[in-house]
């Protein structure tokens, strides 16, 4: 949303309105002079997508991948699978669904999508017969160059960061904008500041440093829980803090922040993460 919106009057959904309160919102929040509306669905159960995108009616959806973050209320990955795929029922006939061609469960939903008359666009960072896929990885002093293969034509942007998830959320939003736009013309510098940290309250600019406090696990439970009052009442502005064994307890002023604080922690998370893999961990 963040990127069509350089290019484009867009509204897309503020923070996490993904749900049925969500959803009609940011609905609500469509101008008359918007060239294109992004819309966020979430999913706890069978069928809520379905019931949301009702609502929407794109004209073309997205599912990126499929993984076991929802599968609580479910048996199993393939029930995760088909739940996401509820959002084919509601694209509008003759629309288009973009799918991660290196996705498990990428056949079962194009052919699900087949059946329904929707069209197919399709990203990869390994697969060749897709739409748009990844060329090759230049360094440059502190970017990098991507080379992407477009329908055919190769181009290239710029960006800070080329962990797995950046890339393929970066060609999803290159197959989102193709359809519409022509890549050619697109500035090499628009995907180059991914400001995740921006999604933390108080957060002015990228080049802030959060700090996670990580607190050790005792059952001594009021003397942890002093501890976390204190750093708390010291640093106010805290979006999150870790209990070693337990887990992440994320802080917010409502529902919606709070679930916008975990979303971006678990993204950095996962990137720090890969970035310990390629250059091991700081001392």
């Amino acid at each position: 949303g963040k990127t069509l919106s350089k290019i484009s009057n867009v509204t897309y959904s503020p923070k996490s309105f993904n749900n049925k309160f969500g959803v009609p919102l940011s609905l609500f929040n469509l101008k008359k002079n918007d060239e294109f509306g992004i819309f966020e669905i979430g999913m706890d159960k069978k069928g809520e997508i379905d019931y949301l995108s009702k609502i929407i009616k794109p004209d073309v959806g997205v599912i990126t991948n499929i993984s076991y973050a929802h599968i609580k209320n479910f048996k199993n990955i393939h029930q995760v699978a088909l739940a996401k795929s509820e959002i084919i029922n509601n694209i509008k006939t003759n629309g288009i669904l973009v799918l991660n061609q290196d996705d498990r469960f990428y056949n079962l939903h194009k052919k699900i999508a087949k059946k329904k008359n929707i069209n197919i666009f399709t990203f990869s960072l390994k697969n060749k017969s897709a739409n748009i896929y990844l060329e090759k990885i230049v360094k440059e002093k502190s970017k990098y160059k991507i080379f992407v293969n477009v329908n055919k034509k190769q181009t290239y942007f710029y960006v800070r960061l080329i962990f797995e998830n950046n890339l393929k959320n970066l060609l999803a939003a290159i197959a989102i904008i193709s359809i519409f736009k022509d890549t050619q013309k697109l500035e090499k510098n628009i995907f180059l500041d991914y400001e995740i940290a921006k999604a933390f309250s108080g957060v002015k600019t990228h080049e802030t440093c959060l700090h996670i406090p990580l607190f050790e696990n005792t059952q001594d439970i009021p003397s942890l829980a002093a501890q976390v009052d204190g750093y708390c009442e010291q640093h106010e502005s805290m979006p999150a803090y870790i209990i070693r064994g337990h887990g992440l307890y994320a802080l917010g002023n409502s529902i919606f922040e709070t679930r916008r604080h975990i979303e971006g922690l678990e993204f950095l998370f996962a990137c720090e993460l890969e970035r310990i893999k390629l250059e091991g961990a700081v001392k």
